[in-house]
């Protein structure tokens, strides 16, 4: 797995720069006591956070529909195909330049 990782940063360092947000989350998919993702909490307070600072910018419709996109696509992902023994994720994702990587990692 981690070599994986190591081959999508490497091939993702190499693309060129575009105007299309590209997102790279870490995800601890440990649960709490209560069997609870609080990672997932955390990560859709980021979103939002992210959201409302792209709001205060002058961008373009199609950047921002792309950011919406991957935080639909990653929240999908986690909470219905990621592996259930997977530790941790590395997403990167950016829908106006066609990249998705998802990679199952053995630690948090």
């Amino acid at each position: 797995m981690a070599t994986d990782l190591l081959v999508t940063l490497q091939e993702l360092t190499a693309l060129p720069l575009t105007n299309f947000p590209l997102l790279s989350v870490y995800f601890d998919m440990t649960p709490d006591g209560t069997g609870r993702r609080q990672a997932l909490m955390q990560l859709d307070q980021e979103f939002t956070r992210i959201a409302e600072n792209m709001a205060g910018r002058n961008l373009e419709d199609i950047e921002i529909e792309s950011f919406e996109a991957d935080r639909t696509r990653i929240t999908d992902y986690i909470n219905t195909d990621a592996p259930v023994d997977a530790a941790g994720l590395a997403i990167f994702a950016s829908h106006g330049d066609e990249i998705w990587h998802a990679i199952p990692l053995q630690v948090p």
